[in-house]
């Protein structure tokens, strides 16, 4: 479960990467 959250959370990064900065 944990891995797939991860996974969301990295695809959402790689998606909206300006998000973050």
């Amino acid at each position: 479960v944990a891995q797939n959250v991860f996974e969301a959370g990295l695809k959402r990064f790689m998606h909206e990467p300006g998000y973050i900065l």
